[in-house]
């Protein structure tokens, strides 16, 4: 079951906006704020999801050792831990 945590759709919801206004660093600082608070009070489903966001854009921005970094940290979140350990080594 998923958990409802407004503040997680708030912060996709305003990421999307900075990214169509170019402000990337701006989606991620708000990202990084809001995966911090995510893993503070214990919403790992949103840590997840956040840092899978934020992996895409530092993709995007060619900031390698960002989606590095997003991407590891929802590692051990990953109900599949196997196959999300395999797709870690591929970066």
């Amino acid at each position: 079951m998923e958990e409802r945590w407004d503040r997680g759709r708030e912060v996709l919801r305003q990421t999307l906006e900075f990214r169509r206004a170019g402000e990337d660093g701006q989606a991620l600082t708000l990202l990084d704020d809001a995966i911090a608070q995510a893993v503070q009070e214990g919403h790992g489903t949103w840590v997840s999801i956040l840092c899978g966001h934020a992996a895409v854009i530092s993709q995007f921005l060619g900031d390698r050792q960002r989606e590095i970094q997003y991407n590891q940290l929802r590692l051990p979140l990953s109900k599949d831990y196997a196959f999300a350990a395999y797709n870690f080594a591929q970066l």
